[in-house]
């Protein structure tokens, strides 16, 4: 456009162009038309499911798991000390923990998995300790219950990064541009800042990353989850609407500019477009039009049901598989310590029998012994 602008074959161009310090030397601009941003797009992340294998710790905070684990080992050495006190004054029939690991299973069992029990304690005091154990329990499994359930149903969009700066320390994202804008030239004469160590560290290791069309910018991510491509929003929001995947854009806007029409240089008509885009913007017209005209957003597609998927919820059955394999270990380890008990009791019930026997064949020796 700008060429043709130079040759004279046009008398205004009425796409909005962003308005630079070279273009103005070959070129006019009127009055700015649009305030616009440049901000970076990318194919929306998660659509391959990472395992979270926090994710079943997350509803309560670092701090809360520890306060649980000390009430559930407080409430353990309460119980535990009410039985020994009983025993201690001969009430043997209210005894309900004979140890410590009986009241510490028993306490794990009312606090955090809220399980009943098939005994009830005699003594009121262990009974009082069994009820606010009870009331702690409910309102914690409800807690993590509500807070769980959110966490799944409720997908948060997380972002690899929200900025340049973090594109450029995530180092795993190539940088796009539209090679015939003026973006590309902002990039390629950067003396300094982001913009520099954008174009030197990413954006240069490719040719691939300076495209001549904006479809083909939307295509690429679609295929390429780890390419993002920088572009004015109005001038990308027509094609993102028309792809076979979900494109999102970053939050933090990385350049502001103003935009404008442009005219041939020495145009006679500079000041009286300037003149009417004046009014247009006075009277309200031009805000309007702005407001009617231009997307500010990404239409949202209808709203999806996401099933679950393994990978949501392989860390629990991860622990559960765990938990089997232990538990088959403690049993072997029982076995092996039992075969052995087994043989030391065996074996010393030899020697008895075989010193009997001694005994009997030959008594002098043995009574002289």
């Amino acid at each position: 456009m700008i060429g043709m602008l130079q040759r004279g074959e046009v008398d205004l161009c009425v796409a909005a162009m962003v308005k630079t310090l070279e273009r103005t030397e070959v070129i006019y601009f009127t009055t700015t038309v649009l305030i616009s941003e440049y901000v970076m797009f990318m194919r929306k992340p998660g659509e391959n499911v990472a395992i979270n294998w926090s994710s079943f710790m997350k509803p309560f905070s670092y701090n809360l798991w520890l306060v649980l684990l000390f009430i559930t080992l407080l409430a353990a050495l309460h119980s535990r000390a009410v039985s020994a006190i009983q025993k201690r004054y001969g009430r043997e029939e209210q005894v309900f923990f004979s140890t410590f690991h009986e009241a510490l299973f028993y306490s794990f069992r009312a606090i955090i998995c809220q399980q009943s029990q098939e005994e009830v304690p005699v003594s009121f005091p262990a009974r009082v300790s069994l009820f606010f154990m009870y009331i702690t329990g409910v309102t914690v499994l409800a807690a993590y219950s509500a807070a769980l359930i959110s966490s799944i149903a409720v997908r948060k969009l997380e972002l690899p990064f929200t900025s340049a700066e973090g594109l450029l320390e995530d180092g795993t994202y190539q940088l796009g541009v539209h090679k015939q804008y003026a973006i590309h030239t902002m990039f390629k004469e950067a003396e300094q800042g982001v913009m520099k160590d954008l174009y030197q560290k990413n954006m240069k290791m490719s040719e691939d990353n300076f495209l001549d069309n904006n479809m083909k910018a939307v295509q690429r991510m679609c295929y390429n989850d780890k390419f993002a491509f920088m572009a004015l929003f109005e001038e990308m929001v027509q094609y993102i609407t028309h792809n076979n995947c979900t494109i999102v854009v970053l939050p933090a806007p990385f350049l502001k500019v103003t935009m404008s029409y442009t005219l041939p240089k020495n145009s006679p008509y500079l000041q009286l477009f300037n003149l009417e885009l004046t009014k247009l913007r006075n009277t309200g017209i031009m805000n309007k039009l702005y407001r009617n005209a231009w997307l500010h957003s990404l239409p949202k597609g209808p709203d999806k049901v996401e099933s679950l998927r393994i990978q949501h919820v392989l860390p629990i059955i991860t622990l559960l598989l765990l938990g089997l394999v232990l538990a088959f270990l403690v049993l072997a380890k029982e076995q092996v310590m039992s075969g052995h008990a087994i043989a030391l009791i065996r074996e010393y019930r030899y020697k008895k029998k075989l010193k009997i026997l001694k005994i009997a064949i030959n008594p002098k020796v043995y009574l002289q012994r």
